[in-house]
């Protein structure tokens, strides 16, 4: 059988259901009892495990400088932080601006490229800061953190973040003067 992928959709979604099954990258010899694929069947879950939509507890939390994911792998993440919860595609405006989208239902998104980190999505479910700053903070606790920023928009802030030796950008959306959401992402991806 030939399976054709044609994104990189595709690609991710496969390199991390390998990952997290564990299967070698090579094929393995079906053993009896395993499904077709030779991955085997889930363990079944008891009634009092929680549902598979929920966060883990176990979840590790970012630091507050999350600039240190940018650029990881896949397998690099999943080793830190577990196997996500849910995967998406996000479309892009064309097909080559297409992502996928990772998280552990802790408020936190991975958005990847060529296998890597180049944004992290932080939202209202997010209990962390980053840089200080929280989800719901005074947008002037921002300024007065960071100082002036590099370009303000219509909808938020954004400051560059020249230390970490390529493009790297921290853009805070702010509604009636309070923070949002929270971003980091690579700027020449």
């Amino acid at each position: 059988m030939t399976i054709v992928i044609r994104s990189r959709i595709s690609i991710a979604t496969v390199l991390v259901c390998c990952l997290i099954s564990g299967l070698p990258a090579q094929d393995k010899a079906p053993v009896p009892g395993d499904s077709p694929a030779g991955i085997a069947a889930p363990a079944p879950q008891s009634a009092t495990s929680a549902p598979e939509d929920t966060p883990s507890t176990q979840i590790p939390v970012l630091p507050d400088d999350p600039t240190v994911f940018l650029g990881k792998t896949i397998a690099e993440v999943i080793a830190e932080r577990g196997p996500p919860v849910s995967m998406a595609p996000i479309r892009g405006p064309e097909s080559w601006q297409d992502d996928v989208e990772f998280s552990w239902g802790d408020g936190c998104r991975f958005d990847w490229y060529s296998n890597h980190v180049w944004r992290i999505d932080f939202d209202a479910a997010y209990k962390g800061s980053v840089f200080g700053l929280f989800i719901g903070d005074a947008s002037d606790k921002a300024l007065s953190l960071l100082g002036q920023p590099h370009f303000v928009a219509e909808d938020g802030l954004v400051w560059r973040l020249p230390w970490r030796g390529y493009p790297v950008q921290l853009r805070i959306a702010v509604k009636n003067s309070v923070i949002t959401d929270i971003a980091v992402f690579r700027a020449d991806l």
